[in-house]
């Protein structure tokens, strides 16, 4: 029999350059079939925990009797844990399942939709009695299911119903031994551009005509100021200046990309929005306070309360690229660029942090932003 000393920090055995450090020493017993018992000592200070080990040495004999009774007492509490830890019961298994998940627990949802499989399965034996579930039943099952699900659903069941099974009732017979898994058929991939297109006046006019309340002001900010989502979202009041017409903020301030401090002239549209939302605001900070709530909960809230609309009216992506509300923003930049605005003055309205040396012109920018702005027009504008 082989005795070793091995010392826990904060319950994990540790290694012998950390011995030193405050734990707790145990002693590992190795009889000659590669058993392990262990036994904890009292003794902290390593000198006298090595004391310890030399007397466990020196005894061989008492050594050897001691873990024999030790090896005896564990079985012993082994045999009377097996009852209890075996189930008759099908419907018990689940049970047991969840018992045994301790740290490796997933989600709430993912074990909803295991439990509604593993519920379907039991259905399907027609039987409570665990002996009674054989190989044979579950074949069956799974040659039933077969022509009802795709290949990925008859894998995706089998690897949930054999875990259920394997962790429940490790060491028992896998039923699920028969039951082939099938080979996967890979998902055709759409072939679909991550670019933003531009927007015909027409489906600007249907967007900007039908829409109401806070979609309305967002989606007008989006078409006459190019903000990104997060931006109009979170704009506040504060960096609303009705008396010189301009938004002054710090573009890009939610992705952090930036940081420029920009001042964006007020088309007459923002600024009459503006104006009229000003009127009935709430205590809010905020010129959109529901999509400023929807945002600060996950930004896909916030998009897909505007993509919503733009399905609803028939703005949809296609060929050309994806539409939703940073299409308005390339809209916009296109018929800026168009208009003649400089592709300098494009960047830094729009953010970009490849022109840095921008900020210096700033207020000049402000003013020649409104010369071309008040140019824009859509058809909704007459």
């Amino acid at each position: 029999m082989k005795i070793q000393l091995i010392k826990y920090i904060d319950g994990k055995k540790a290694p012998k350059r950390r011995w030193k450090e405050p734990g707790v020493f145990a002693l590992r017993f190795i009889d000659e079939e590669g058993r392990e018992t262990y036994e904890k000592l009292e003794e902290t200070e390593l000198t006298k925990a090595q004391e310890v080990l030399a007397e466990r040495k020196a005894d061989a004999k008492h050594d050897k009797d001691r873990q024999i009774a030790v090896l005896k007492a564990q079985l012993s509490v082994l045999e009377s844990k097996r009852p209890a830890l075996s189930v008759a019961n099908l419907d018990e298994v689940w049970s047991l399942y969840l018992s045994k998940l301790g740290r490796r627990r997933p989600k709430e949802s993912s074990l909803k939709a295991s439990k509604a499989v593993w519920d379907m399965f039991v259905r399907a034996m027609k039987t409570e009695r665990l002996s009674d579930v054989t190989q044979a039943k579950v074949s069956a099952y799974f040659s039933r299911e077969e022509s009802k699900n795709s290949v990925n659903t008859h894998n995706k069941k089998l690897w949930i119903l054999r875990n259920i099974w394997q962790t429940a009732l490790p060491g028992s017979p896998d039923v699920f031994e028969k039951v082939e898994v099938l080979p996967s058929i890979p998902k055709q991939k759409e072939e679909r551009t991550n670019s933003w297109r531009t927007l015909t006046d027409d489906e600007m006019t249907r967007l900007l005509c039908n829409a109401e309340g806070e979609r309305k002001t967002m989606l007008i900010l989006a078409a006459y100021t190019g903000l990104r989502l997060g931006d109009i979202s979170l704009l506040t009041w504060n960096e609303v200046d009705f008396e010189n017409e301009v938004i002054r903020m710090d573009i890009s301030k939610v992705t952090g990309r930036s940081g420029i401090q920009a001042n964006l002239a007020m088309h007459p549209k923002v600024l009459a929005e503006l104006k009229a939302v000003s009127k009935t605001k709430s205590e809010s900070i905020y010129v959109t306070p529901i999509a400023a709530r929807r945002y600060q909960t996950g930004r896909e809230n916030a998009s897909s309360y505007i993509s919503a609309f733009f399905r609803k009216h028939n703005v949809l992506s296609d060929e050309r690229g994806r539409a939703g509300i940073n299409s308005l923003r390339h809209t916009i930049g296109n018929k800026l660029i168009r208009e003649g605005m400089s592709p300098s003055q494009i960047a830094t309205l729009y953010g970009h942090s490849s022109i840095i040396t921008q900020r210096a012109y700033l207020h000049w920018e402000a003013q020649e932003q409104r010369k071309f702005l008040d140019q824009v027009s859509f058809s909704t504008d007459s």
